[in-house]
């Protein structure tokens, strides 16, 4: 009866233990998907900000350009500013990797976004006429 009573014990104990484990498994997992959606974000936040940044550089730069030279910048890459108003095009990429560009006809500079897709809704983009 001694042994009988001793293994409820034990197992009441057991059952309670694992089910304070499974808790605090899922208290932790949830910790760690609202951490991994959070910390996504800031990094996303802060190549937006680095983009527009660069897009704001360009249009000073292409402003600069058309203002003294005799044609407007037209390349879609803005070749007309390497040398001169440009030192390099090492940084001519965006926080995504790719290529700035440039619209003359609507007058805009412009990075793809996260998605590296032309003219849809994450695009990062900079007036300068």
């Amino acid at each position: 009866m001694n042994l009988n009573y001793h293994i409820q014990i034990k197992s009441f104990i057991d059952g309670r233990i694992s089910l304070i484990t499974i808790n605090l498994l899922f208290i932790t997992l949830i910790i760690l998907v609202i951490f991994t959606f959070h910390s996504s974000k800031v990094p996303i936040n802060a190549k937006v900000n680095k983009a527009k940044q660069d897009c704001e550089s360009f249009a000073l730069a292409v402003k600069l350009h058309n203002k003294l030279e005799s044609e407007e910048v037209k390349d879609f890459y803005m070749k007309e500013l390497i040398g001169k108003y440009v030192q390099s095009d090492g940084w001519w990429l965006d926080p995504w990797k790719n290529k700035y560009k440039l619209n003359y006809k609507l007058g805009i500079i412009f990075s793809s976004g996260p998605d590296g897709i032309d003219y849809n809704s994450d695009d990062i983009i900079i007036k300068y006429k």
